[in-house]
């Protein structure tokens, strides 16, 4: 018989930490992903080109949506004061997804000689 192909979903945190971004650059709007499923996959945001590498963490990370997390405090404050737990539905929870992939990401070029390479290389294809 036929074996249905079951998804697995995998949760990675983009880590911008070491990506080396100028100060003002907004970390939302358009994100372009290349390339995910290889060792070394490539993030656009904006005009900035990151490489990534894949990390395993030691430990899990645990993300949450901000606005659930703050009414589910506020509503665990108000259950204190009144000695009234009520259970939370699944789509108030505030825990989005837990993960212990990491792709920690840099800029594309990383030295000046490879910027000036680059440069060369598109104004070499411009000029054909």
């Amino acid at each position: 018989g036929e074996e249905e192909e079951e998804e697995e979903e995998v949760y990675v945190l983009l880590d911008f930490s070491s990506a080396e971004l100028p100060p003002g650059v907004e970390l939302r709007g358009d994100l372009a992903i290349d390339a995910l499923d290889t060792a070394a996959p490539t993030i656009q945001l904006g005009e900035h080109v990151l490489r990534g590498t894949y990390e395993e963490d030691i430990g899990s990370t645990l993300i949450f949506d901000r606005s659930k997390l703050k009414r589910a405090a506020e509503a665990h404050d108000r259950a204190l004061r009144d000695l009234v737990f009520e259970e939370v539905e699944d789509e108030q929870r505030p825990l989005v997804c837990v993960t212990t992939k990491r792709l920690r990401l840099r800029p594309a070029i990383e030295s000046p000689d490879e910027a000036a390479d680059a440069l060369g290389l598109a104004a070499q294809e411009g000029a054909t």
